[in-house]
């Protein structure tokens, strides 16, 4: 994995917006430029930090000293699955084996935590999903093949909130 590469992106990135959120139009661009490194990832050289079925393993690549764009490489294990919730920042994820399917979700009104589901997608090998700081979801990892995906956040985790704050009841 070339994380020089990662590295040199992830700063042009918080120069480029400037503490600002992306456009959707900027955020696809962002994304497509992440499936672009990540067709690059040699997925069989990294075994070593793909989850066992049941567990979820996060491994930071490039964090942000200043809590700016981050990328993490995340492996769900088979069978596993995460409440519904919020970034907080806006996300690109980009699938590099196996399929997790997210669900995606709206707030039923501004005033409450209430949430409706709005449409599921799935994300396998090349496939990109952004999501701007607002939007929620879920995700699920059905199938016998533990996930790894390349998550380029738009701040630190560690400057987020913790998840459990960010969630949702279904």
């Amino acid at each position: 994995m070339n994380v020089a590469a990662f590295a040199q992106f992830c700063e042009g990135i918080a120069r480029q917006l400037g503490g600002a959120e992306p456009s959707a139009r900027e955020l696809l661009a962002i994304g497509d430029e992440l499936r672009r490194l990540g067709a690059e990832v040699d997925v069989a050289a990294i075994t070593n930090l793909i989850a066992a079925p049941g567990q979820e393993c996060l491994h930071p690549i490039v964090v942000s000293a200043s809590g700016g764009p981050s990328l993490y490489l995340v492996s769900d294990g088979a069978r596993t699955a995460s409440a519904p919730h919020e970034h907080q920042t806006w996300v690109a994820i980009v699938g590099l084996r196996g399929f997790e399917l997210n669900t995606l979700f709206t707030r039923a009104d501004a005033a409450t935590r209430a949430i409706v589901r709005e449409r599921e997608v799935a994300v396998g090998p090349a496939d990109l999903l952004v999501l701007d700081a607002a939007q929620i979801h879920s995700t699920r990892v059905d199938g016998a093949a533990s996930t790894v995906h390349l998550h380029l956040y738009g701040r630190a985790l560690s400057a987020l909130p913790p998840f459990s704050e960010r969630c949702f009841d279904e």
